[in-house]
């Protein structure tokens, strides 16, 4: 998920934030008949700067890695930018996964708003 998947209602749907382009989607159910599985081709496309770290280093999705790529974007709403996000991810993928597990031990640590972790 990117901010760019993300719009605002207007008017009376002002205080509404709407989900759009659901192109990698993956459609979890309560059984095996309406569980898909996203497809490896789709897996190489994840190389967002808001995907999780086990998308990026190749495997399957998880409804888990959908909860990581949310905590990357509301930490990019919160601080206006990634610590990873200028860097191309093609010859920094292993410094831009390092970075990631940074942040996520950070938040494990309740240490994300910490003056040591002024990343800007």
């Amino acid at each position: 998920m990117d901010p760019e998947n993300l719009v605002i209602g207007n008017s009376s749907n002002a205080k509404r934030i709407y989900i759009i382009d659901y192109g990698l989607s993956i459609i979890y159910g309560s059984n095996e008949s309406s569980l898909k599985i996203c497809s490896g081709d789709a897996t190489k496309e994840m190389i967002s700067k808001f995907a999780s770290i086990s998308a990026q280093q190749g495997n399957e999705p998880k409804a888990k890695d959908d909860l990581e790529s949310i905590g990357y974007l509301i930490l990019y709403f919160l601080k206006g930018s990634l610590p990873w996000q200028s860097l191309n991810y093609k010859s920094n993928k292993k410094e831009i996964i390092n970075m990631k597990k940074l942040v996520v031990n950070k938040l494990e640590e309740k240490e994300i708003y910490s003056k040591e972790f002024n990343y800007s």
